[in-house]
């Protein structure tokens, strides 16, 4: 006996998930602390990354970013395709992937292209929301401005830098991307595990460390840093930089 027709398309959507869940921690940072944990896989395509699942691969709609509140309810417009994105509007904390500006959660943050190692990361056509800085030039080091409101682990100055939904180039509160990546602060700032203790195990720009001792001892992802002001709080308690967040 075959199934309904109406249950098959039910199930087969079932799979288009558009967040995972959300965790709000302590200090500056917020969102979900994981590194992008991959959405459930559906009917013609695997799993997705960064908390947007995967499922049955379907067109968005056309759109504009101008009029995207009524081309895609509730979602944003993706400016490189002018198709909806399957990016809720003002979802997107500090350091998560997104296709526009409208995505990032605050007004003051925008949707930047990042790098890692000097390489567009993670690929040609993501962003990341962070939050506009002013930064002053002073004797060859970019600093920030009094006016600017960064936070750990934010404390690095992007500047000149271009978002995903045009306009002019702006200065951002942002991350060493020399040293690592927003999956891999994220990872550390949720406490991701990494119990072979192989750096393998833990998103780009992330290494796996031992923390706590004897029956207390556990590996956790963490990242390399040069000061305390690159690592997120924990649990509402400053976290400290010996060469990697947390030491």
């Amino acid at each position: 006996m075959g199934f309904p027709l109406t249950f098959l398309l039910l199930s087969l959507s079932s799979g288009c998930a558009f967040e995972t869940h959300t965790v709000a921690l302590g200090g500056a940072f917020d969102g979900d602390g994981g590194a992008g944990g991959a959405g459930a896989a559906g009917v013609g395509g695997a799993g997705g990354a960064d908390g947007i699942g995967g499922g049955l691969i379907v067109e968005q709609p056309e759109c504009t970013p101008a009029t995207e509140r009524t081309d895609c309810p509730g979602t944003s417009c993706d400016p490189a395709t002018m198709r909806c994105s399957l990016f809720k509007l003002a979802s997107r904390p500090a350091c998560w992937t997104c296709a526009s500006d409208t995505d990032c959660v605050e007004p003051d943050q925008r949707c930047v292209v990042m790098y890692h190692d000097g390489d567009r990361f993670p690929d040609e056509e993501t962003g990341f929301c962070l939050q506009v800085a002013i930064v002053e030039y002073d004797n060859g080091v970019y600093e920030f401005d009094e006016a600017s409101t960064c936070a750990p682990p934010f404390m690095t100055p992007i500047v000149d830098r271009e978002s995903l939904s045009g306009g002019r180039t702006q200065s951002y509160c942002g991350i060493r991307e020399d040293l690592t990546t927003c999956y891999a602060v994220r990872a550390y700032a949720n406490q991701e595990p990494c119990p072979i203790g192989l750096d393998e195990e833990c998103p780009e720009g992330g290494i796996c460390r031992t923390f706590g001792s004897g029956v207390n001892a556990a590996n956790w992802c963490t990242y390399e840093c040069t000061a305390d002001g690159q690592c997120p709080s924990l649990g509402n308690q400053p976290t400290y930089c010996g060469g990697f967040c947390g030491r």
